[in-house]
Order: structure tokens, then sequence, then C-alpha cells
């Protein structure tokens, strides 16, 4: 099955390369302004006129005028950095609540240490996010620490995975992973030098079904190897996809690739409306009726406060000519409009407003913008756990035994005292609901984080509760669960002044 032969392991799949272009804008834009200013007319085009002057440098090795003017057009203009704030504020609304990590015994130092980083798997947890977010794609490997015998794991973005192939199974209907190519090419010290130094690695199955892998540096293949711990070798290829919305090597969509391009739309947007208002200011003096030659030194004319325009003809004239406002108030309102236009692509505006909004009205408002979200959520999960399985199988633990959960619950709304006691109120009167799911529904409301085992534990260590109002009867509330103090000279069973007993029913007598 071994597919990799001398001078191909730089080639990608027809899918990358379709892909790609979207990916560098993605990696750009993510960069913010400097980068993209970097890049030129692949973001911002020249004018007509700035092309019609010349662009580049000129024989003298100065920038032709053309150019001069380009490279202030483009320093005047903003590029937004709403992708990036987007990105980051959408992975913290993802962590809001941490993630339920669970691990076989054997693979527990993984917690703390998972990743060829020295990082934890929370940390790989949420880069893995960061990337299916932005480029709709992440790669996990699992490699083996010889030192400590164990394996970890290695994460790569969509741009560094260039190649691969999976089948379908003859007997199931998933698909088996045959062959993964990274680029790992990276920048190496030399002294005091840095350069960069090309480096590829292909994972496939050799022609025996074993798990090998293949390393080229520098343009120097190695043998190809077969990776063991306590020299146990596998049958499958230790990679795994974790997409948006699914975990197949097939490339997927890029979710905020819209937003990247809305960027691209106010960045173009705020260079032609800089410069409109740095030609208000740029004002043409014209003369008519007099011949001025700029180049004589006596003929020069200057303006400004302190300057004298002498002109003897009595037809000739002096002014000023600019370019036409008019279009400006149209301008500012488009850029609105697209600012406005990315708020669509984030959750920020589910805290604003939450105030003067019913909870309900903002779960579904919520609900209605973050299916993509709740996609992240799972497939990032599910993308660890299987790789943390692939882990498991390879030092005989149990992959059962693995467990990842990813936070969904994006709104911080703790459950309402009225809420619970109706509830509470509903069972009392016979309604079909036990105390183990009015707990669960506490969870849910962030009352409690404990297991309905562990709040048991915990109420059986403490003392009974009062629930006496001070008299000796059971104590009343109030609608929102707040007890009701005793009228003072109110006797014990009267009801308080004001309140009549239900139809049908009497007082207790007191004296009774």
């Amino acid at each position: 099955m071994a597919t990799t032969t001398p001078n191909d392991i730089e080639q990608h799949h027809p899918q990358y390369d379709y892909r790609a272009p979207d990916w560098t804008l993605i990696e750009d834009g993510y960069e913010g302004e400097r980068r993209i200013k970097l890049r030129g007319e692949v973001y911002l085009p020249m004018t007509s006129g700035q092309i019609a002057l010349g662009a580049g440098t000129g024989a003298n090795g100065k920038p032709k005028e053309g150019q001069q003017l380009y490279d202030a057009y483009k320093m005047r203009a903003n590029y937004p950095a709403i992708l990036k704030d987007t990105a980051n504020a959408l992975v913290g609304i993802l962590n809001r609540e941490p993630p339920v990590i669970e691990l076989p015994t054997a693979l527990e130092e993984l917690l703390k240490k998972a990743t060829d980083r020295g990082e934890p798997l929370e940390a790989l947890l949420r880069r893995i996010q960061l990337n299916q977010l932005l480029y709709g794609r992440h790669g996990i490997l699992i490699d083996v620490d010889e030192s400590r015998n164990l394996p970890y794991l290695v994460d790569f973005v969509a741009k560094r995975i260039i190649n691969w192939d999976d089948v379908a199974k003859p007997e199931t209907a998933e698909r088996k992973l045959l062959m993964v190519v990274t680029d790992e090419t990276r920048m190496v010290r030399t002294g005091f030098r840095w350069e960069e130094r090309k480096k590829f690695r292909a994972m496939e199955l050799d022609d025996a079904g074993n798990y090998s892998v293949t390393i080229e540096d520098d343009g120097r293949r190695a043998a190809p190897i077969v990776p063991s711990i306590q020299g146990k070798t596998i049958d499958f290829v230790p990679f795994v996809f974790a997409n948006a919305v699914d975990l197949v090597a097939e490339v997927g969509d890029v979710p905020l690739l819209g937003l990247a391009n809305l960027a691209l739309t106010i960045y173009r947007g705020d260079a032609d409306y800089r410069q409109a208002l740095f030609m208000q200011g740029q004002d043409t003096l014209v003369i008519i009726g007099e011949d001025v030659d700029p180049t004589n030194p006596d003929e020069r004319i200057i303006v400004g406060a302190g300057a004298l325009i002498n002109l003897p003809s009595e037809n000739a004239d002096a002014k000023f000519i600019g370019a036409d406002s008019n279009g400006l108030p149209e301008m500012r309102e488009a850029q609105a409009a697209d600012f406005e236009r990315s708020t669509n692509y984030g959750l920020q505006m589910m805290s604003q407003g939450a105030g003067a909004e019913a909870a309900e009205t903002l779960k579904i408002r919520v609900a209605a913008r973050t299916a993509d979200l709740v996609s992240v959520a799972q497939t990032s999960a599910g993308a660890l756990t299987q790789a943390l399985q692939m882990a498991a199988t390879w030092i005989g633990a149990n992959p059962d035994e693995v467990r990842v959960e990813s936070n969904t619950d994006f709104i911080d709304e703790a459950m309402p005292a009225a809420e619970l006691l109706g509830y509470m109120n509903a069972k009392s009167r016979g309604a079909p609901l036990s105390l183990k799911s009015i707990h669960a529904l506490m969870r849910k409301g962030d009352v409690t984080q404990l297991s309905f085992e562990e709040e048991q534990e915990e109420l059986d260590g403490e003392p009974e509760p009062d629930n006496t109002n001070g008299l000796g009867e059971p104590g009343q509330v109030d609608e929102n669960g707040n007890p009701i103090e005793p009228v003072p000279g109110q006797q014990p069973g009267q009801q308080p002044p004001g309140q009549q007993p239900p139809p049908g029913r009497q007082p207790p007598n007191p004296q009774e």
C-alpha cells in the first residue's frame, strides 16, 4: 500500500489546491493590517490614475510617481480586525464552561502534558476550535514519545496537510485512511543565522498493512520506520481530521470566509474614503488669463498666509478647484452598513440588550445563530475523542474510557429562584417529576455544578434545615421563594391580615 516515491512527497491533493487561496486569505486576515498591507495589490488594487503614472521602481532606483501615490493611498487605509476579534470571541464563548475530559489511567499524564509543545488537553481543544472556525479544518496526529514510551499529540493547521487518501472499508460504511502527508517546513538556526528548511512527513500503511512513516528533511529522505510503543505496532494511520461539521478527510467549507471577504471590502472602501477626504484638502490653484511658467523661479506662485499673487491683466482670474464632496455621505453610509453586516458573523451581540429582552426570546434568537457553533463544539470534542481512543488502543488501554465533552451552553443564564420553586411545588402537587430531573434542570441553569449523587452526599452531611416561620409552623414563602415574616401578634395558624383562606376552608382554631 506504500505510495510515496522519490520526488513526489511534495505533491498536493486537488482539494488542497482548490481551498488553499481561501486559507491564505484567512491567515492574512487573522494576522491583521500589517500582513494585509504587505500583500499590496493582492488585496488593494492600484487606481487607474496611479497605474497611468507608473508602478514599481524607476531607472534611478526610486519609486515611480504612481507607486508613491499608491503607497500613500494604502497607508491611509485602515484594515479592520473584525476577523481576529470575532474568532477569538467565539472561542471564548465555546469555552465559557470548561470541557469534560476523562482518560484511562495509562493516559492520564496527557491531561497536563499532551502535545509536542507540552500543553494540556484543554489548550489543544481550544486551538482545534479556533482553526475549525478560521479554516474549517485541523489535523491531529498521534506520535510516539520514546523518552516516556507514551503517545502524544501533534496538531497541524489546514495548510500543513497537503495530501491524503482514504478508501471505504468493504465490510462497513466507514472509510479507512491510507495516507497523509504533512508539510513541516520550518526556520532552522545555524549559529546566528536563520534559514528555511523544508521537511515533509508521509504517514501510510506499508505492504504488510502496518503503519509506517517516511520523513524527508532538507531534500534527504530517510528509510521508512514503523513506530511502536512498548513493541506494539498498529494497523491504522493515527491521524484525525477535524472539519467544521464532520471528521472526514474531504475538505469542507470555511466558516468565517464571508467575514474575511467583508473585512477586505471595508478595507478597500476605507482606502477610497480616506483618499476622497485627502483630496478635499488638496485643492488646485488655477490661473486664467496669465501665462505662468512654473519652472521659472521668478514666476513661481506661492499660496498661503502672507503670500501675494499679482495678476497684471484685467482679464486674469485665479481660483481653487477641488474634488467634489457630494459622494462622501454615501461612502460613510456604505462603510457603516458593511460594519453592521460584519457583526452578523459573530456572537458578541448575544449579551447586548439582553437586560431588556425576555430570556426565552434571547434563547430563540441565539439558537438561530449558534447552530454552526454547536457543530464546532461537538466536532472538536469528537475529533479529540477519536485521537485519544487511537492512543489508548495503541498502548493497550480501554478506548471506551475516553470521554471528551465540549461546552454547548453559550448563554450565561442562572435559573431564577421562582422557577426552581415552581418545579418543587409542581412535584409536591403530584407532577411526575423526579428529584433527579429537577437536579438536572438546576445544573443546566447554573445553580449547581455537582452531580446528583455528589449533591446527595453533601446533603447527608448537613443538619436538617429549619423550615418553620419562627412560630413552629411550616414557613410560608412568596412567589419568589422568599420567606414571609410573621406579623406581630399573629397567632400560630392564623392568616396574615388581608389574606383570606381558600374557599370552602376555615382557618384552624388555636383553641382546638
